[in-house]
This record gives C-alpha cells, structure tokens and sequence, in this order.
C-alpha cells in the first residue's frame, strides 16, 4: 500500500480543518465554569458519600489523587490557551 504526497497533503489539509472544528466547539460550546464547578463538586460530594473507597485507606489524599489533580490542572491550562 503507498501513500502519495497528494494524499498525505490532502489528509493534513482535512486534520487541521478537523481540528479548528473541535476548537470552535470548545470554544462556542463551553460550559459556564460556576456551572462546571457546581456539577464537578456535586459528583465529588456522590462519590464521597456513595464509596468509602473513594475516602482513601488513611482519609488522607492518595497518589491517584494527586495525580487526577495534576492531570486536571494539565486540561484546564490547555484549554485556557485555546
């Protein structure tokens, strides 16, 4: 199977008109953050009350905690920059 340089340039060309669709939805269709917040804290909320799992062996924040965090942290950055 060989690819041309005219199909490589036609699949670049549909990628990057892919991926300024996917920004303006983030960007037309974003949630109103007190809103995001509220929905993030009332799951926080069901997962605490619902598992005892969740809560951690010592109560305390576990590795995979921190972990979600930086990874969060990570999302919101990118997306702040979008």
């Amino acid at each position: 199977m060989s690819t041309s340089a005219a199909d490589l340039r036609k699949w670049v060309r549909q990628r990057r008109l892919a991926e300024a669709r996917e920004k303006a939805e983030l960007r037309d269709h974003a949630p109103d953050p007190a809103q995001a917040l509220s929905r993030g804290l009332g799951l926080v909320a069901f997962v605490e009350a619902t598992s005892d799992a969740a809560k951690g062996a010592d109560g305390g924040v576990s590795q995979e905690d921190l972990l979600a965090y930086e990874r969060w942290a990570r999302v919101r950055a990118t997306l702040r920059a979008a």
